[in-house]
């Protein structure tokens, strides 16, 4: 059997215990793993959960070709689509199976190959930040989004005025942009997480002008809620 896991935001006790006990039986772990960067933060969350010698590392490099990427998700499905039917293999992918997930490159490789797999899902990186750091996302009637940060203040100010509270997912080195709009309209609340449960983790209520992020990575979420609509 083949299972794509998510495995929560970043904390090692953020995973189900669906996703522990796959971890735990599994033959073979697939883990993402950046060419570039030469290290992997999945590793470090499942590293409770399961034996170093059962990992298997793709490697995917950080570039905008997407050709290379493709690929080694292509090299995988074909390599699983021969492996025998009673072993269990699971592909890990931060957050949940379904929600900007790498995992999904495998899903469509599998698809093609017409090989059967399942989804286990996990805590999405969008709902922990919030409870981390207590704002609701929706109460009654409320509406909130999810969105992935976009390149310029017109589109910012385009999804702030359709819902009362906007997420905003890999805000990295789009900061700036993000600063200029909280400056320009008003928000109840407006905080930014970095590394949520990881090592180094950082939070930032970009409300208050004394310790303003200037620059953060890939693993950054962004939660804005308007204050006409509390």
């Amino acid at each position: 059997m083949i299972y794509l896991v998510g495995i929560g935001p970043g904390s090692p006790e953020l995973l189900t215990l669906k996703a522990a006990d796959l971890l735990q039986r599994a033959d073979t772990v697939y883990v993402p793993q950046s060419r570039d960067a030469g290290s992997s933060v999945a590793e470090l969350i499942i590293a409770p959960h399961t034996n170093q010698e059962k990992l298997r590392f793709v490697h995917t490099p950080m570039k905008r070709d997407r050709t290379e990427v493709l690929e080694s998700y292509r090299e995988l499905a074909a390599d699983l689509a021969q492996a025998p039917k009673d072993s269990i293999h699971v592909f890990v992918t931060l957050g949940d199976v379904t929600c900007y997930s790498t995992a999904q490159h495998l899903a469509e490789e599998l698809d093609a190959l017409g090989v059967a797999y399942t989804y286990v899902p996990g805590i999405s990186a969008f709902s922990a930040t919030a409870s981390h750091i207590r704002i609701p996302l929706a109460v009654g009637k409320s509406s909130f989004a999810v969105h992935v940060m976009p390149d310029s203040l017109e589109k910012l100010e385009e999804l702030t005025a359709h819902t009362t509270t906007l997420v905003l997912m890999k805000v990295d080195k789009k900061v700036p942009l993000l600063l200029e709009l909280v400056a320009k309209q008003s928000f109840e609340q407006a905080v930014m997480v970095y590394r949520l449960g990881l090592p180094g983790e950082k939070i930032f209520n970009l409300l208050d002008k004394t310790e303003l992020p200037k620059n953060v990575g890939y693993l950054s979420t962004a939660i804005l809620k308007r204050a006409d609509n509390v």
